[in-house]
């Protein structure tokens, strides 16, 4: 029988990608709602792929 490994959830990796992705919006009159579309979105994302945007947004 194989293992199960614990799903990753990566909360902090997502919630700082959510943080980038929002920041150029910061002085934008609906930065609650942009955060949140971005939020909604990086929830979707697979763990590898969380990884892959903060590395590239960090260069």
């Amino acid at each position: 029988m194989m293992p199960v490994l614990p799903k990753l959830t990566l909360k902090e990796e997502r919630q700082e990608l959510v943080k980038k992705m929002a920041m150029p919006f910061k002085e934008e009159p609906n930065y609650l709602q942009t955060k949140h579309s971005f939020s909604c979105f990086v929830s979707r994302l697979s763990a590898p792929n969380v990884l892959h945007c903060l590395s590239v947004i960090d260069g």
